[in-house]
């Protein structure tokens, strides 16, 4: 409710602020447990979802992250109810192919050149937004060429970023350091 109503009242808040996108944060968690009791049906319980629900699952997912991808604009207030549509479908394609290698979906998103990019989408994500407005500001973004190399830009950095920054706190010598209480 909170992010219907700043969609149109405070679009930058429904946008920005947490509480506003709390139940995108929900779908994930239900995401999460959903599959965590598939797995526990992979491994024996017989009521768990078929192949075929599963293969539906993953192709509407997919279908409804890049149909978001084709329609959203920006005429349209954003989150709002439209943010169901990618946020619905990532959630289908999760489930799809959280533990059957057989499902399509699985198989297409664990390419590895599609894991490679998902490694680093954190980091893109962070610096594709700083790369592109200093473009614009340079006159970059009337130039379909400068804008591409405006995003080739920012996925080096942010594949540098990966593997100079997250990486060593994820699973390098950073990741072995202890907290330490301060008060």
């Amino acid at each position: 409710s909170l992010c219907l109503y700043w969609s149109n009242k405070q679009p930058l808040w429904s946008f920005y602020l947490m509480p506003s996108r709390i139940w995108q944060f929900a779908l994930g968690a239900a995401t999460f447990i959903w599959n965590e009791r598939h797995v526990d049906i992979a491994r024996g319980n017989k009521f768990g979802p078929s192949n075929s629900l599963l293969k539906n699952f993953g192709i509407l997912g997919l279908g409804l992250i890049i149909g978001s991808g084709l329609l959203l604009n920006d005429k349209i207030a954003y989150p709002s109810f439209w943010a169901l549509i990618p946020s619905i479908g990532a959630a289908f394609a999760i489930a799809a192919g959280a533990s059957n290698t057989k499902i399509f979906t699985f198989r297409l998103l664990s390419n590895p050149a599609l894991v490679w990019l998902g490694d680093r989408s954190y980091s893109w994500y962070l610096w594709h937004w700083p790369i592109l407005m200093f473009g614009f500001a340079w006159g970059a973004q009337s130039h379909p060429i400068s804008v591409s190399l405006l995003i080739f830009l920012s996925l080096l950095i942010a594949a540098l970023s990966y593997r100079f920054v997250e990486l060593p706190f994820w699973k390098g010598k950073c990741s072995r350091f202890t907290p330490t209480k301060i008060l």
